[in-house]
């Protein structure tokens, strides 16, 4: 008679699934004593030393003290028993910004509404000192209101929630843009073009990854054909060449999309009373 594998166990985690797995580490559906949980584990080599694992530990904290309807709650944090940081988040129920986008753009409405959502969580990161430095679709939950229905296929009903704080970090830490192995820390194909050469991350770097995310929520692909060549940002495509959407949004977009990051709106409130 067979008997079934037993489930694999991380600490005190019970592991399912892998829910998703990129550049800052793995994300699994876990079960933490009786609850239900998003576990990211994240990647040894993003806190290879004791001053990057106190930075982690000291940011986990600001997260888990933060209580914002439309940021993932992070229940836990701490060390498995193999050294890996991990942070314990609530198992949420939809499907990422990305996913969505992958059936079609967005209208006007129904883009604003969730960027509304996405841009105050944003600005709630900044006012508690943190910067996220890798805003994408992929990194934003689309997820049902409460007594909405299990429907999240159109965003009526549906709300924005910003994941992946794995390589979220101070507004004061020193300004290192890469990992010990030289990798820079975020998604080039939404990074502002500063942080190609050796800027660090700040307000005026999620504002510019903020409207990229817009763009591409409106666009239903990004504003350049080469994504990681840092000179094709100096000529975006223009939004109203691929999206019926008012010129002067557009022209609110591309600014916040500047080169210059002195160009840019001041902060991701401003960025959305602008739009």
């Amino acid at each position: 008679m067979q008997t079934s594998a037993p489930t694999p166990q991380l600490g005190d985690f019970r592991l399912g699934a892998v829910l998703g797995e990129g550049g800052s580490g793995i994300v699994y559906d876990a079960t933490w004593g009786p609850r239900r949980v998003a576990l990211k584990v994240l990647h040894g080599h993003l806190v290879a030393t004791e001053r990057e694992r106190s930075q982690f530990f000291a940011e986990a904290q600001r997260l888990q003290a933060l209580a914002h309807p439309h940021i993932v709650k992070v229940l836990a944090f701490g060390c498995l028993p193999d050294g890996r940081p991990y942070l314990a988040m609530e198992r949420l129920e939809g499907e990422t910004l990305a996913s969505r986008l992958a059936r079609g753009p967005l209208t006007v409405t129904d883009a604003l509404a969730l960027f509304g959502e996405l841009c105050a969580a944003v600005e709630a990161l900044h006012a508690h000192g943190l910067v996220h430095r890798d805003l994408k679709p992929e990194n934003v939950f689309v997820c049902e209101r409460p007594n909405s229905g299990p429907n999240v296929s159109t965003v009526p009903g549906a709300t924005a929630v910003l994941l992946d704080f794995g390589i979220a970090k101070e507004l004061a830490a020193p300004a290192s843009t890469t990992t010990q192995d030289g990798a820079v820390r975020g998604t080039p194909a939404y990074m502002a073009p500063e942080r190609f050469f050796g800027q660090p991350a700040g307000v005026a770097t999620d504002v510019y990854e903020l409207a990229v995310t817009l763009y591409a929520m409106l666009a239903g692909r990004l504003p350049w054909d080469d994504l990681a060549d840092p000179e094709a940002r100096l000529q975006p495509r223009p939004l109203v060449d691929l999206a019926s959407v008012p010129a002067e949004l557009d022209v609110e977009i591309r600014r916040a999309m500047s080169t210059r990051a002195q160009n840019r709106p001041g902060s991701a409130a401003a960025l959305y009373a602008g739009v």
